[in-house]
């Protein structure tokens, strides 16, 4: 069995569909955003909600039959332990439905702030929304094909987590 250095981060060592290591466009948005919140990478927790692989939460509810939600649940006593334990006030999440199940969880229900990005008429919104205990959720529109990086043309919602770290 292969074992990753401790210090492993997969969104710059891993290498992801083909391409070297931290060369993915979601690598490099992420990336991107620790840069910009002035984080260390190797001193940053990251995960995905569900400890599945999959290409998207459909095909995670074809292969292992069960809503994300029940996934998500499995998974989740890991996740508030992470959180309790290493004092987490902001979580940046991919994903509409990742971060409507980390909002629910975490009752982080005020809207606190929002970044809009627009493409033609379509419209890719990412929000934060707080607790009452100041935990920030921070919830980010997935980038796609048509604009995969955030750093292009005014469609970075870094600013965002920024923010909530303050």
């Amino acid at each position: 069995m292969y074992h990753k250095p401790p210090d492993w981060f997969d969104y710059k060592d891993g290498s992801w569909g083909g391409k070297p290591p931290g060369r993915h466009f979601l690598q490099k948005n992420v990336l991107h955003l620790l840069k910009e919140a002035k984080k260390n990478v190797r001193e940053v927790p990251a995960s995905e909600v569900v400890f599945l692989q999959s290409k998207n939460v459909s095909e995670l509810k074809k292969l292992y039959r069960k809503s994300y939600e029940e996934l998500a649940d499995e998974c989740w006593p890991f996740h508030e332990a992470v959180i309790d334990k290493l004092g987490i006030r902001v979580i940046a999440v991919y994903g509409k439905p990742s971060g409507d199940y980390v909002r629910h969880r975490l009752n982080a229900n005020k809207l606190v702030d929002e970044f809009q990005a627009t493409r033609g008429k379509k419209k890719f919104t990412s929000r934060a929304y707080r607790n009452e205990d100041c935990l920030t959720v921070v919830n980010l529109w997935f980038p796609g094909n048509w604009n995969p990086h955030w750093t292009t043309n005014g469609k970075d919602p870094t600013g965002l987590v920024v923010n909530a770290l303050k």
